[in-house]
């Protein structure tokens, strides 16, 4: 009798772990996912890696529950990043879509004064929700990054 408990709780604990985000979707690191990316050459200008705490800010994300992000950006010479979030819930990845619309919107009106051959890149960034998962990249070749995303967000 003393076990029933005990298993009431174990089995409410794995429940609730693959409720987390849907068992129909994909379940990755971004990390990974930023680094393929980078590895397989979607990208023309270096990027670098930006704390979580700065990534929420360049995002707007205020206090949206983040359980992991993985954001890269450029130089500035060009508009190239790479932004990849695991929410808490479906409903904030709905939120962090937004925001990164936003961004791509302010990246935009950034460089139009004085790097306009970035604007082709920016308007054709390959943004992707799934689940609890939002993907935001500005790439040169937006297509291979598009089929890289697919192998983590399909």
């Amino acid at each position: 009798m003393k076990k029933i408990p005990f298993l009431l709780l174990a089995l409410t604990l794995l429940v609730s772990v693959f409720a987390a985000c849907g068992s129909n979707e994909p379940q990755f690191e971004p990390d990974d996912a930023a680094l393929a990316l980078l590895e397989e050459g979607a990208f023309a200008d270096l990027l670098s890696p930006v704390d979580a705490t700065i990534a929420q800010s360049l995002y707007n994300l205020g206090e949206l529950e983040i359980t992991a992000c993985s954001v890269y950006c450029s130089t500035g010479a060009t508009a190239e990043e790479i932004a990849i979030f695991r929410c808490a819930d479906a409903e904030t990845a709905k939120e962090v879509e937004l925001a990164a619309k936003a961004r791509l919107e302010s990246q935009s009106a950034t460089y139009a004064s004085y790097a306009p051959e970035a604007i082709p890149e920016i308007e054709n960034a390959v943004l992707r929700i799934r689940g609890c998962y939002v993907a935001c990249v500005v790439s040169g070749d937006a297509a291979l990054a598009s089929s890289i995303l697919d192998r983590y967000m399909k």
